[in-house]
Formats: structure tokens, C-alpha cells, sequence
């Protein structure tokens, strides 16, 4: 559509998506590339970290997340001086100066606390990556039912001959070892997803379904056109299901 300004990239569950082809399309349709890499702190692709592949990346350093602190906070990433400018104006009220306040902003700044936090769990996040993935693939080698779809990207495929779960839903992709998955969430797909949800919680372990309710269908987008977007993506959500790849989870 020709009123497209950007395109914001979601870097799900914990993985890059294929920037090349990304950064492709909004090169030739001459808009922004902008990067959601809250779920993706640590990964990468192309030897790249998640978040500099655009014009900027969002993270959320909430606590559930890879990097969290202990309430809410963010940053953002860019390359560009012009924007790290005026983010850093609209997270003071509008402010540049003291007392001097060029448009309406926000009070967004980073609390010291969080920030103290933050700066001592970046010196571990490298180890807690690394333990979610020693995570994941325990479910990859041990979900062994054809009824459930592993929606979670292989960890490392080397050779074109690898051998791929039949039961994976990126069976046809290949992963580089140059990229690499950091397991925010290990999702998988299952037809009786609530009836696999009543199963593993009788016994012991927990699950979690994200997300409830996509985003087109939210009621403040009621009258929007994204209304109408494809209902597969509604038959997608109804069956998907998370299972727990903390770094504190049991092994």
C-alpha cells in the first residue's frame, strides 16, 4: 500500500527472522525496516545481533524476559543520530534542555536501579542463552509425537543432509551457524492444545499460551482493515502452545 511508512519486524520466541529478504523488500520499496527484539535479546543473524539490521530496535528488559530487570523498562537501538536524538527528547518529557521543552513527550527514562540491574545481568545473559538452548534441545530430542508440531527453529543445521525432525515446522529451513536462537519461548502447535495443556499439567509441568488474543482482533483496531486479515493466522493462535525454557528450569 502506497501509505506504508515502515514495516516492524517481531523477532518471536527468541529468533531473527530472514533479514536479508526483509531488508531486500524495504530497500526496493524505499521504507523503514524497524526490528520488535523483545523476545530476542542475544540472538542473532548473519553473525548480527537482532536490532541492527533497521533503522532501529525496540527491546523490553521486563522481567520475564532474556535481559529483564526487576519492573518495566526498554531501550532502543540505532545507528542513526538524528533518532537517538529525538528518542532521547521524547523520554524527557519533550525536553532537550532543562526546563525547555521542544514538543509533547513522555516520562520514559530509565530508572538508575534498573539500569545498575541491567548492566550486572548482561555479564551472564551470553551464559543464560546458552542454557535455554541446552533446554530446547531437550524438547527436540525427547517430543516424540506426531500430533505435535515443534514451531521452535532448529538450533544449528550444518549440512544440507541433515536430517530434520518430521514432526518440525521448519523442517524445510535451514539455520545457519552464524545465526542463532535464544529460546525466549519453545512453542509448539497442537490440534488438542488444551487437552496437551490438561495432560502436562497433571503432570507437573507447566505451559503457558501466547497469545490469547492476536492482534487484528483487538477492539480498539475494530474498524480497521486489519480486521479482516487471514483467519488462518486465528487457527494458528488457537493451537499453539509454550513450553517453559527459563535458565532456571529443571533438566
Amino acid at each position: 500500500m502506497p501509505q506504508t511508512k515502515a514495516v516492524l519486524l517481531v523477532h518471536l520466541y527468541g529468533w531473527v527472522r530472514e533479514m536479508e529478504r526483509w531488508m531486500t523488500f524495504c530497500k526496493k520499496a524505499t521504507i523503514h525496516l524497524l526490528e520488535d527484539c523483545a523476545e530476542a535479546h542475544g540472538a542473532v543473524w548473519a553473525r548480527q545481533h537482532a536490532g541492527v539490521f533497521g533503522a532501529w530496535g525496540a527491546f523490553s528488559f521486563y522481567p520475564t524476559k532474556n535481559l529483564g530487570a526487576k519492573g518495566d523498562a526498554g531501550a532502543l537501538v540505532t545507528n542513526s543520530a538524528e533518532i537517538a536524538s529525538r528518542v532521547k527528547t521524547l523520554q524527557n518529557y519533550g525536553a532537550n534542555k532543562r526546563y525547555e521543552h521542544l514538543e509533547t513527550g513522555l516520562n520514559n527514562r530509565l530508572h538508575e536501579l534498573h539500569a545498575a540491574i541491567l548492566s550486572t545481568r548482561l555479564n551472564w545473559l551470553e551464559q543464560f542463552n546458552a542454557r535455554r538452548r541446552e533446554i530446547a534441545q531437550r524438547y527436540f530430542a525427547e517430543i516424540r509425537n506426531r500430533r505435535i508440531q515443534l514451531l521452535s527453529a532448529p538450533i544449528t543445521v550444518t549440512s544440507e543432509n541433515s536430517k530434520l525432525s518430521p514432526h518440525d515446522g521448519y523442517a524445510s529451513r535451514r539455520r545457519s551457524p552464524a545465526a542463532s536462537h535464544v529460546y525466549h519461548l519453545f512453542v509448539v502447535r497442537c490440534a488438542e492444545r488444551n487437552r496437551l495443556a490438561h495432560f502436562l499439567k497433571e503432570h507437573g509441568i507447566k505451559t503457558s499460551i501466547h497469545y490469547l488474543l492476536l492482534a487484528h482482533h483487538q477492539n480498539f483496531l475494530e474498524k480497521r482493515p486489519l480486521r479482516s486479515a487471514r483467519s488462518s493466522k486465528r487457527r494458528i493462535s488457537c493451537r499453539t502452545l509454550s513450553f517453559s525454557s527459563m535458565p532456571s528450569a529443571a533438566s
